[in-house]
């Protein structure tokens, strides 16, 4: 079975398995350097938010030889283990003041993430590019975090001087 069959699958079978009024997709998430990740999201009707739960390292243990049900049951058993437990507090994207706490840069090569660089505020350092994200929760296990993109920019007020503000001057 190539990639593409195991996603139809895996969405399958995983659909037989949820409760009713969840629904379950399977995006394609851009990272650091131009790197695509396809992962599968739950998302229930009464949360606004759940985690991604990415599916190569599941297609390459089925290429190992572990059986698509055993699978499915770690990838549930994934959602279970991150799926939150309340709503996120959308106001981190209305507010600017409660935000600029939580937020940090991540240093990403200027040339391998110009894609990336377009939907995103940033500012060159160098051969590289100082992005900002929101950071949820952190622990030893995981984090949770999310990418500032422009269209956060425009919302009054703009937090794009909170944001240059958190540069070092030397930038």
């Amino acid at each position: 079975m190539n990639y593409q069959e195991f996603l139809t699958t895996i969405r399958t079978q995983l659909s037989l398995r949820i409760e009713t009024g969840v629904t379950l997709d399977i995006r394609s998430f851009t990272k650091n350097n131009g790197t695509h990740y396809d992962g599968l999201v739950l998302l229930h009707p009464k949360k606004n938010v759940s985690p991604a739960i990415y599916l190569m390292p599941y297609y390459h243990r089925y290429l190992e030889g572990v059986c698509l049900e055993e699978i499915c049951e770690d990838i549930l058993h994934t959602y279970q283990a991150h799926a939150p437990e309340e709503n996120f507090d959308t106001s981190y994207f209305t507010d600017f003041s409660r935000a600029s706490e939580h937020i940090v840069m991540r240093l990403v090569s200027f040339e391998k993430n110009q894609e990336l660089l377009k939907e995103v505020p940033f500012f060159r350092c160098q051969d590289l590019a100082v992005i900002f994200y929101c950071l949820l929760h952190a622990s030893a296990e995981n984090q949770a975090n999310i990418l500032i993109h422009n269209c956060l920019l425009y919302t009054s007020p703009s937090p794009r001087d909170g944001l240059l503000s958190r540069m070092p001057s030397s930038a």
